[in-house]
């Protein structure tokens, strides 16, 4: 709402940058219309000659006669929309072929808007409760297992630096398990914040490329306690979490088992100079992340192989796995 006639009198200034079309002849006839019923005298007088001209155009002549000098005060009710409706109905009766088409385009537009109008003063006339109570229906957590197919062509379009399978977990991991499982939105809510993820996310970079650490390998002295604290039973719970459809760790007990998972955790830890435990976990499942997407890894591809904790851990293959070598798809024969 305009806090002053002031601010209707500097629509002016806009005026001239919006470029003649049925749709600003649209926005200046609704918005003289909503000044109309709704301010003083002193803000209606304010309105510039081309929203009045609009006004009095898309609602069929006659309809706001005298305007600015005699203006309604009041919304109109029902049967005086209905009455509106009914003498541009006339007027279509009346006019010949060549004009009813653009007549009736009007009618139309005016009742789209009001209907929008009705909608709104219902929600406002409702009890606070009634409201609270649809909008429950209406949202929902996020809960999406899997990469829609146009969240992943949006993604590929906008931004095409992106991977969209590992940008959606990231997306899925933030807004299921992390700052933002808290959050509802309806399913056209949780599309644009997928939109709006895309436009501003920044791919986690590789940690293993163009690292100065990298091939120092795990018999490197190091004074990190962390590199020498394993946290096997957590690393297997982030097996779980992210490869749920893989091969479940049962057994865990030899002592080649347990000695290449503290390997794989040094090498991790110490590669990538971390200090926290959680931040260690975040790279784990950024690995596991990477056999998610992987077809080879994950069953989808021709031989229908899953990769195990041990398979992924292994030193031979956890080069590769990161290297995305388990993700190229093969060449079609011609």
């Amino acid at each position: 709402m305009p806090e002053s006639p002031n601010v209707i009198k500097s629509w002016n200034s806009a005026i001239d940058s919006l470029p003649e079309c049925n749709l600003r002849d649209y926005i200046f006839a609704r918005s003289a219309e909503f000044i109309i019923n709704n301010q003083s005298d002193s803000f209606k007088k304010a309105l510039p000659e081309e929203f009045i001209k609009a006004y009095n155009e898309g609602y069929a002549e006659g309809f706001g006669k005298g305007l600015p000098k005699a203006l309604p005060n009041t919304l109109p009710n029902q049967e005086q929309e209905q009455e509106h409706k009914q003498e541009q109905i006339l007027l279509i009766n009346k006019s010949d072929s060549a004009e009813k088409e653009e007549i009736e385009e009007k009618i139309t537009s005016s009742e789209d808007s009001l209907l929008i109008f009705d909608e709104q003063e219902e929600t406002e006339q409702k009890p606070k409760a009634a409201v609270k109570t649809k909008s429950k229906s209406r949202t929902h957590k996020f809960d999406l297992e899997e990469l829609p197919e146009k969240w992943r062509k949006y993604c590929q379009v906008m931004r095409p630096d992106l991977d969209p399978e590992l940008t959606f977990y990231d997306f899925k991991f933030y807004y299921t398990q992390s700052g933002g499982e808290d959050k509802f939105r309806s399913d056209k809510g949780w599309n644009q914040c997928w939109q709006n993820w895309v436009k501003r996310h920044v791919q986690r970079k590789n940690p293993f490329l163009d690292n100065p650490n990298l091939g120092k390998g795990t018999n490197v002295p190091s004074n990190n306690p962390l590199a020498e604290n394993c946290p096997q039973d957590k690393i297997i719970a982030c097996y779980h979490e992210v490869l749920p459809n893989n091969p479940p760790v049962i057994i865990w007990n030899t002592e080649k088992r347990i000695n290449q998972l503290k390997d794989f955790w040094r090498a991790l830890v110490l590669d990538n100079e971390i200090t926290e435990e959680q931040k260690g976990l975040d790279l784990v499942k950024w690995v596991f992340s990477k056999v998610k997407v992987a077809n080879s890894l994950n069953g989808q591809g021709n031989n229908g192989f899953k990769a195990d904790l041990e398979f992924i851990t292994s030193p031979n293959n956890l080069p590769r796995i990161i290297e995305g070598f388990y993700s190229y798809k093969p060449q079609q024969q011609r």
